[in-house]
């Protein structure tokens, strides 16, 4: 099979679709297929007959895996999912969030909807309702207004399941340490165990002052300072952690985060038949490719 990019694709769907593409090549090049072939290629992938010759429609128009039926990519516009509030209280969030600024601490949000919310005599949203929209909004940051130029270092898990070898019986999200770039919250660079084969530290990220910003990390994060070759004049921050959390927001592109080590397998992440653990190297290539997204998503606020 020619190598053909899953750009697009929800990775957990990478397994199924080149499963298709393949099947769908290899149909394509019969030159005149009989019914049985085309009974034998929907049987391959599950599919019915009409299901498959929708898929081979698709195919000859474009050839993009990402397009296909099934390739589970996620929605990347804001959501319009109003939770049962009244119309009232989503403009009262919308209009806090805007007037801190969605980097702001939930908290001080938070405080703003509620007097709100009181003065006008409506049922205050809950404190979870009111974070999912500011998860929402830090999505869509292109930058941070205000912000001073620094260099955040934080840790995440990504919500990718990933199978432990031949292990089918666990799974893991892949631990990374970020460098996010303020205010534009561009990441400069990450890395993580999947490459390392343990948790990464400061050490194991690249020069991260090409123009001199400060850099803020914890002390568990910056590891051993007898170890930092070109990382000796950097900040040590208690917070550096809350702060990234609030500047990098709940995604990096389409792949969710979590900032606290996963208690739970992450097999849960499998939401669907279609999807399947990915392996490391698959892993790595799906957060190549949502920091590239994300980065060309926020350097469009240099052009507006």
């Amino acid at each position: 099979m020619e190598d053909i990019t899953m750009r697009g694709v929800a990775p957990m769907r990478w397994k199924e679709m080149r499963k298709r593409v393949a099947t769908l090549q290899r149909y394509g090049a019969l030159g005149r297929p009989t019914a049985k072939d085309r009974e034998d290629a929907a049987d391959e992938l599950g599919l019915s007959v009409n299901q498959f010759k929708r898929l081979v429609r698709s195919w000859r128009l474009h050839k993009k895996p990402a397009l296909l039926n099934g390739a589970g990519a996620p929605e990347k516009t804001r959501s319009h999912r109003s939770d049962g509030l009244a119309q009232d209280v989503l403009d009262i969030i919308g209009n806090a969030i805007r007037l801190h600024g969605p980097s702001e601490v939930p908290a001080v949000i938070t405080n703003t909807v509620w007097t709100e919310c009181d003065r006008k005599s409506l049922d205050r949203p809950s404190n979870s309702t009111i974070w999912k929209a500011v998860g929402e909004a830090r999505r869509f940051q292109r930058c941070v207004p205000g912000a001073d130029q620094e260099i955040i270092i934080g840790r995440a898990w990504a919500d990718l399941p990933i199978q432990n070898g031949d292990d089918t019986s666990t799974m893991f999200r892949p631990e990374l340490l970020i460098a996010l770039e303020l205010p534009e919250r561009r990441i400069i660079d990450w890395n993580s165990d999947l490459r390392l084969g343990r948790p990464p530290l400061l050490t194991d990220l690249g020069d991260l002052r090409p123009d001199d910003r400060p850099i803020t990390i914890t002390r568990d994060d910056a590891g051993d300072p007898n170890k930092r070759t070109h990382h000796d004049d950097i900040v040590i921050s208690d917070d550096a952690n809350a702060r990234f959390i609030r500047m990098i927001g709940p995604t990096i592109d389409t792949i969710g985060l979590t900032f606290r080590m996963p208690r739970i397998d992450a097999s849960r992440l499998l939401t669907s038949q279609l999807d399947e653990p990915l392996d490391k190297e698959d892993a790595m290539t799906a957060i190549e490719y949502a920091v590239t997204a994300h980065n060309r998503f926020v350097e469009r606020a240099d052009q507006t």
